[in-house]
Order: C-alpha cells, then sequence, then structure tokens
C-alpha cells in the first residue's frame, strides 16, 4: 500500500518536477491539443517545432486524444507545424517560455479540388446518315 501512494506522489510531482528543471535550464515544456474546426481531437497528427533558423528540432505525433508533450525543448521563438490527412497544415509562430507552455493547435479541412478531364476520340461526322 505504501508503495502504491508513493508511486503516485511521484506521479503527481513529476510534471512539476520537469518544470522546475527546464526554467533552470532555459528550456521549455510544451503541451499541444491538436483539434479540428468543431473542436474534436485529431489523434495521431504530425508535429514539428522549428527553431527561430528554421531547423526542425523536434518531430512528434498525438497520442489517441490529440495531445503532444515535449519535454524540455528549446526556449525562444519557435513556429509550430501540424498536419494531418484531409486537413490543411498549420503554421503557428510562437515564443517559448522557459517552464510550462500550453496551447491549441486548430486545423481546417483542406479544400476539396476536382480536376475533370474529358478525353474523346477525334472523329468526322457522318453526314450522310443522320
Amino acid at each position: 500500500m505504501r508503495t502504491r501512494i508513493l508511486a503516485t506522489q511521484l506521479f503527481l510531482t513529476l510534471p512539476l518536477l520537469t518544470t522546475a528543471s527546464a526554467e533552470a535550464a532555459g528550456r521549455a515544456n510544451l503541451r499541444l491539443v491538436i483539434v479540428d474546426q468543431t473542436n474534436a481531437v485529431l489523434s495521431h497528427a504530425a508535429v514539428t517545432i522549428y527553431t527561430a533558423d528554421g531547423n526542425a528540432s523536434v518531430r512528434a505525433v498525438a497520442d489517441e486524444s490529440g495531445v503532444v508533450y515535449l519535454p524540455a525543448i528549446a526556449a525562444g521563438p519557435t513556429q509550430i507545424v501540424a498536419s494531418y490527412p484531409g486537413f490543411s497544415p498549420s503554421l503557428e509562430k510562437t515564443t517559448l517560455k522557459a517552464g510550462y507552455n500550453a496551447s491549441a493547435v486548430k486545423l481546417l479541412l483542406a479544400p476539396v479540388v476536382e480536376k475533370v478531364t474529358v478525353v474523346a476520340p477525334r472523329t468526322r461526322p457522318d453526314f450522310a446518315n443522320p
């Protein structure tokens, strides 16, 4: 029973410890929730974090709840790109603070583009047999 209580306490305090250590090192903990325009979560959405110089620093995939948690990433100017099949990619520019950061990223449905090509053999009209 005592082990279970200690494990529960550790589980509850671990995010606080990682936040404190991230702040001390000038690092950011980032929690994102990826949603569509109706605020329904998009599980398994792809997320890429770019640093100010445009280099991809972290790539991740959202869990079943549409959540991505990225601990101890570089604080400072950042671009967050999220994508999901059938949706237009989202680009958000932000500045991550040292410590805990949270945001919701909203993806919009991609426009439907239809292209119709009609191909028919070229024939000469037969005026003799109307």
